[in-house]
């Protein structure tokens, strides 16, 4: 009979354990938080880094340096639309280019260059700058395209 009930109280024990909501196997681990504990932390911290990038896409417009490189940067492309000489091309062509790297490093500086947050927040400034036509928002799928 001792037999039986040693064999019976670590089941016991499991079942106590997986009631509470902690399997078994990690129970024992060298784990310090269970996995649905650990889950439940990684959880919070991407939703918490989540709002951190909204906050930061919706202050990234209100740098006067941004504001000021989107607009030379659409001028510079109205100009080179209109541009038939070959050598002024391609030197708006370089100098679209140079905005553009501008552009991409100031929202790498600011941990927003793959952010959905700072790409709708850069289509709707540049339609309420009349930077950007209403009609022509989906056309920009990334934060450095004209």
């Amino acid at each position: 009979m001792n037999v039986s009930r040693q064999k019976a109280e670590p089941f016991v024990q499991r079942r106590d354990r997986r009631s509470c909501g902690i399997a078994f196997k990690h129970t024992c681990s060298s784990d310090p938080l269970s996995t649905p504990i650990q889950r439940g932390v990684n959880v919070t911290n991407a939703l918490a880094r989540r709002e951190e990038l909204r906050e930061r896409a919706k202050k990234a417009f209100e740098s006067l340096l941004l504001q000021a490189t989107e607009r030379e940067l659409h001028q510079c492309s109205l100009t080179l639309s209109t541009v038939l000489d070959r050598e002024t091309r391609a030197s708006m062509d370089a100098y679209r280019q140079v905005l553009k790297d501008k552009l991409k490093s100031h929202y790498e500086n600011l941990g927003t260059i793959k952010c959905e947050f700072a790409l709708e927040a850069r289509r709707r400034w540049r339609c309420a700058n009349g930077l950007l036509k209403k009609e022509d928002r989906h056309l920009g799928s990334t934060l450095v395209q004209t």
